[in-house]
Parts: structure tokens; sequence; C-alpha cells
């Protein structure tokens, strides 16, 4: 039942009695192939909102399946990278992960005239992956700029900005909501169609209950015409010479747990949310039938073959630097212990009592010597600045040290160098 908690302040689900339900039995899929698939397209917790499953998860169900790689594309964003990293030292998994995202994309062609034009049209979506290391470097530059000059209402890459950067990235077509997928859609030319295939490194098409949504939207008469617009993308894809690779989209791990994207969904207002997309992580085989009707080599071909391609055009690569890369600001180390030693002496007095000094020598070094000078320096002027303006401003752990030590200096009797 709901009520109010007067502890808590809100209304919140009170529970009178909590039944424990037996769990039930899972299907548990397998991936029985020979050859294994590569999922070049999918999504974690950190695509906001919109998908379920942590990276962790599945990258363990990818290795557990025996697949050699496995894509991390969430929406504009690249916050589950540590996580997949982590996911793969600790458990000492043997698979590769790919890092990329999936990029709200603007094509320079299509921007209005004016300083903001950017803001007035629809992005794509674009699969951008890294190949090395590099590429890592200028996929972080693109997600940066996206965020601070090209937000608007989500993170955008300007195709300018990214030709910029592009150096050790590999650009897919994406899905539905894809440049190239919207032109064959809305019956653009040929030429057009032709432009946009060339300027993508790989084209993408996916399962056809992905996009049913648009034949109960009147976009599209029926599932030839979904099949028609894929094998158009095939098509495509052999006459330039691109590779076309098939991708689950993922957004959760298995079908069953389609429910609770449907409740994301709900709590955002979607009206359709109860009509969720198959978007759950496939097996090798599972993929294989979806595209049966590209008639068998070519479903393999599509699913394993060039999937495993583009995986292989990817280098392991480390998305958490190994160095600690703190900020800079010229003499920081001289400047902390200046303000530090003038507080204690005003404290404690000049000389200073000989155990003020070794914790506060203590203290500096942990800080100096692991490069944090800076950021407490930061800490400390931004305080101070707040109290100089009349704003009560503290900042725990920058100046435990003092606190520490006041007290170390107050009940010295009573402590041992263990205690300290």
């Amino acid at each position: 039942m709901f009520g109010y908690d007067n502890f808590a302040k809100e209304l919140s689900v009170i529970a009178n009695i909590i039944i424990e339900l037996p769990k039930q039995e899972e299907i548990k899929r397998k991936d029985n192939s020979l050859n294994k698939r590569v999922e070049l397209h999918l999504h974690t917790q950190m695509s906001q909102m919109d998908a379920v499953t942590s990276a962790k998860d599945l990258i363990k169900r990818a290795a557990s399946w025996g697949m050699k790689s496995i894509a991390i594309t969430d929406h504009g964003v690249v916050q589950a990278f540590p996580e997949a990293k982590h996911a793969v030292d600790d458990l000492g998994l043997d698979i590769k992960v790919l890092y990329g995202v999936e990029a709200y994309f603007v094509p320079d062609d299509e921007i209005p005239e004016g300083e903001a034009g950017w803001k007035k049209i629809k992005p794509y979506h674009a699969i951008i992956l890294t190949k090395n290391q590099k590429g890592l470097r200028n996929l972080y530059e693109l997600i940066s700029i996206s965020h601070i000059q090209y937000f608007h209402k989500r993170p955008r890459i300007l195709q300018s900005v990214f030709e910029k950067y592009r150096e050790g990235l590999i650009l897919g077509s994406a899905c539905e909501q894809g440049e190239l997928y919207k032109a064959i859609l809305q019956g653009k030319s040929e030429e057009k169609i032709e432009k946009i295939v060339q300027y993508y490194d790989y084209l993408e098409i996916q399962p056809l209950g992905n996009d049913e949504f648009m034949i109960r939207d009147g976009i599209v008469p029926d599932r030839e015409a979904l099949k028609n617009i894929n094998r158009k993308i095939v098509e495509l894809g052999e006459k330039f010479g691109k590779l076309v690779v098939a991708t689950c989209d993922v957004h959760f791990m298995d079908p069953q747990d389609e429910i609770y994207r449907r409740i994301l969904m709900a709590g955002q207002g979607f009206s359709d949310c109860d009509n969720q997309a198959p978007l759950y992580f496939r097996t090798t085989e599972e993929m294989l039938a979806e595209f049966d009707y590209l008639g068998s080599e070519k479903a393999y071909e599509v699913v394993v073959t060039n999937t495993n391609k583009i995986a292989d055009l990817c280098e392991n690569v480390c998305p958490i630097s190994k160095e600690k890369c703190p900020p800079v600001i010229p003499g920081a180390e001289e400047e902390i212990k200046e303000i530090c030693e003038k507080k204690a002496k005003e404290l404690y007095g000049d000389p200073l009592p000989e155990i003020v000094q070794s914790r506060l020598k203590r203290e500096l070094d942990s800080i100096i010597k692991n490069g944090f000078s800076t950021l407490y320096i930061i800490a400390q002027r931004l305080v101070l600045k707040s109290n100089e303006d009349g704003y009560l401003v503290g900042s725990r752990g920058s100046v435990r040290f003092i606190i520490c030590s006041k007290y170390a200096w107050n009940n010295r009797s009573k402590l041992t160098s263990t205690t300290l």
C-alpha cells in the first residue's frame, strides 16, 4: 500500500506482509554454433532510461557463449567503459571489448544557415567504434565536444567535427534512425542514397521485430517491406564494397526481460510501452534464423563473417589510463605547503610540536607524491572565494588533516602512534 513516510517526507510503498515466491526456472539459452557472431550494437544501463542490463552481465554472457568480442555502444555516452574493462580483467574473461557509442549524428549538408542551425534538425543515429588507442582518444574528444558545445536535448556530433577526429574510428550506419535507413524509407534519390553509403565504413541491418512498430504506425505495409529495406542495404553493400553486418540493437539480456524496459518507457509516458521490440541479446543460431530470407550463405556472411571482420579491425584498447593524469597548476605543491604550515602554526605555535609536524608532513607527502596538490588547491580556492563572498561553504577531505592534527594535539596523552 502507499502511505506518507514521515521520516522521508514523501509518499512511499509500505509493505505490511512480504511473501517470498519460488524463483521461476529460467530458460538458459546457449550458443551452439561452431563459429560465433559478434554483437556490434549494444546498450547497457548507461543508455539512460532506455536499456536495463549491466555491461558486466552482458560481457559475461557473451564470454559464456564463446564469443570472442562484444561492442559497447551506449547512447551518446561512454560511462560503461570502466565497468566493461574491469569485468574482463577481474573475471579473467577471454573476450575483447569493442569500445564505441551510438552517436546523435548531424550531417553538415543538412544544417540550416545560422550559428545554431544544428539545433533545428533531428539528428541521425550512427555507430562509432574505436580501432585503436588513438581512436579512443578521439572518441573521448567527440563525446566532450558533443556535450559542451553541441548539446541540444541530446549530445550531438556534427559531421565536420567528426571528420576532424575521424582517425582511428569506424563509422557504422546504425538502425532505422540512421541516415541510410531513413533515406531508403523516405524514397530519396539513388544518387543521394549512394552518397550516404559511400560515407560510412560499414552498413547495418537488424531483425524485423526491431522495426515492426513501423507496420503498426502505418509507415510500411508489412514485414515484406521491412525485408526489402534490409535487402536494399545488402545490395548497396555489395555494390560499393561495404561490409553489411547484422546486429541486435541489444537493450536487455533475454526475451522475458522486456518487462523491465516496458516499465522504464511507461515512466517516461510512451504510449506504446507495452509493444516492446525484441531487443534481446541473440545467439548466433537465433540471428541466422532472423535473416534466413537472405539465403543461408548471405545470412552467414552478415551475421558471422562480417561482424567478425569488423571486430578484427579493432585492437585491444584500454579505456582507463594507467596514469592518474591529474590537472596541473604551476606551483601548487609549494602553495599547499605554505597554506598548511601557516595555518598549523596559527593553531599550535611556532615551532610546531613534533606530533603536529609529523602528522602534517605525512598528510602533505600523501597529497603531493600522488599528484593531488592541484586538486586540493582548487578546492581551497573555491571555498576561500565562497567564504569571502559571504557563503558558508566547507570542503570535506581537503581540510581533514588539520582537524585530525588538532584532535591529536588536544588528546595527545590518550593517543598512541598506532591510533595516529
